[in-house]
């Protein structure tokens, strides 16, 4: 399988993105400048980078996109909007973000805007912060996260157009970090069922069956679905450390995958055949890098040699590959 990753690397001064094969072969910087840049991921057919770029901790984000090897960046967003979760749209000519414009005193709103920079779009417009926007799999709807402040927030979904917004989730705590499934049937969130402990929830898509997928006294949280659905990855202190595990789509057959006592494990994605896992560890003396371990916590493999800490890993691959 031709499977490629781009990743942050960083030290005490600045932010690099690099890519790689996942074998390890051509290891390429691909970013060269003194801004940080962080959250890289590829567009849909492997061409492009988008990212995340600021100047200092003083300033908001912009969105910036380059060719795979660097070449011919775009800053889309000129002006620093305080921009996240920035995503692809399937058809690689749109990026859904959310942000925080000059002038908005810091309220999110989720939005598009065409690879190029033009015809920006703002699909929410209301009182509360609209975030972690994520775009069904048929492209046809966005399910996103909505509050007034820190201690409130409900999962919604509308149309892509902005067009008829719906309350998905209506619970006593905070739901955060929506996902849809690979089918389009379910969304995966985050709820804050109590003061420092998240559990792991689903819910079908028309607002029925929400289930806890998890119930632990310890927060799990960075789900992750399977290629096909059928299992979900994810972090928790369930044990008393940071590790990384794997369950059933229904919460069933918690098994757990990383056994690191004086480390920390986490932000699990699948590796696209659906049998391994690739995760972040600071286990070895670079302070963090990224690993591999199949899914019965074997075969555990560090993926990338660079003498500095790694981060945010984001894969392509083609399908055409597939085993």
């Amino acid at each position: 399988m031709n499977v490629k990753m781009v990743f942050v690397s960083y030290n005490n001064t600045s932010r690099e993105i690099y890519t790689v094969n996942l074998d390890g072969t051509e290891l390429k910087q691909v970013t060269y400048s003194k801004e940080n840049e962080i959250k890289p991921i590829w567009s849909p057919d492997g061409e492009k980078i988008a990212y995340l770029l600021r100047a200092s901790s003083k300033e908001g984000y912009r969105i910036k996109v380059i060719d795979a090897d660097g070449k011919n960046p775009i800053e889309i967003t000129p002006y620093p909007l305080y921009a996240r979760d920035i995503s692809w749209i399937k058809d690689g000519e749109k990026i859904l973000y959310s942000s925080s414009p000059p002038g908005s005193k810091r309220k999110f709103d989720v939005w598009y805007i065409n690879s190029d920079g033009k015809k920006e779009k703002k699909l929410t417009d209301n009182d509360k912060n609209n975030v972690s926007p994520s775009l069904s799999p048929d492209n046809l709807y966005i399910v996103y996260e909505s509050y007034y402040g820190d201690n409130d927030g409900q999962i919604y979904t509308m149309n892509f157009d902005g067009t008829n917004k719906r309350q998905l989730t209506n619970t006593e705590w905070k739901n955060i970090q929506p996902l849809w499934s690979p089918d389009g049937k379910k969304v995966m969130f985050l709820g804050n069922v109590a003061p420092y402990n998240k559990d792991i929830f689903t819910i079908n898509s028309d607002g029925t069956e929400i289930n806890n997928l998890t119930r632990s006294e310890g927060n799990d949280w960075f789900p992750s679905w399977s290629p096909d659905g059928a299992k979900i990855a994810f972090q928790s202190e369930r044990d008393g450390n940071i590790e990384i595990y794997v369950m059933n789509s229904d919460g069933k057959n918690i098994t757990r995958l990383t056994k690191s006592p004086c480390a920390i494990d986490w932000g699990p994605i699948w590796h696209p055949n659906g049998k391994r896992i690739i995760f972040l560890s600071d286990m070895d003396d670079s302070g963090c890098s990224i690993y591999m371990v199949d899914l019965k916590g074997k075969k555990l493999r560090k993926l990338v040699n660079i003498n500095s800490k790694l981060s945010q890993p984001d894969l392509f691959y083609k399908k055409h590959f597939m085993n």
